[in-house]
């Protein structure tokens, strides 16, 4: 598994990377897909309803301590931002069939809080349900499914 692609600090660097997967991380190490949606009634900052938003994670995992990288598409912040970045930090509990983690934006867009998740792993490890909250929400709901293609796959970037 390799994931190639291309960044850009506007004005200043720009460059290619290729992440290959390591073989040594934990059953749970893998690329996710998913989507987050806000609560009932939620509004963004125009008073239009919330829509889902997609996201991609990297998560590596080892001995039930997940660490990653989400991306996702800027609806929130910063207009000048097209994505917005974030550092994951977690736990995976195999027995229990249980993943915890914090999304913690890195001030990319000018977002910097964090966003705690907990979910559900199903029998068969491919997809992961529940809820995240953070201080402005309370009660949103995200569902991840094992692999999936990174959001610049499509070569879309402006995708919301």
């Amino acid at each position: 598994n390799v994931i190639t692609g291309t960044w850009e600090i506007p004005g200043r660097w720009s460059g290619q990377f290729r992440l290959k997967r390591d073989k040594q991380g934990g059953p749970f190490s893998d690329t996710w897909s998913g989507t987050y949606s806000y609560p009932a009634g939620a509004r963004d900052q125009f008073g239009a309803p919330q829509r889902p938003v997609r996201f991609w994670i990297a998560f590596i995992e080892d001995a039930g301590a997940v660490k990653g990288y989400l991306i996702e598409p800027n609806t929130f912040g910063n207009p000048d931002a097209t994505w917005l970045h974030a550092l994951l930090r977690g736990q995976y509990d195999a027995e229990h069939r249980r993943l915890t983690f914090t999304k913690e934006y890195d001030g990319t867009g000018g977002q910097n809080h964090e966003v705690q998740y907990s979910g559900r792993v199903s029998p068969d490890g491919q997809t992961v349900s529940g809820t995240w909250s953070n201080v402005a929400f309370k009660g949103g709901t995200f569902r991840l499914q094992r692999g999936g293609r990174h959001p610049l796959d499509n070569g879309d970037k402006t995708e919301r």
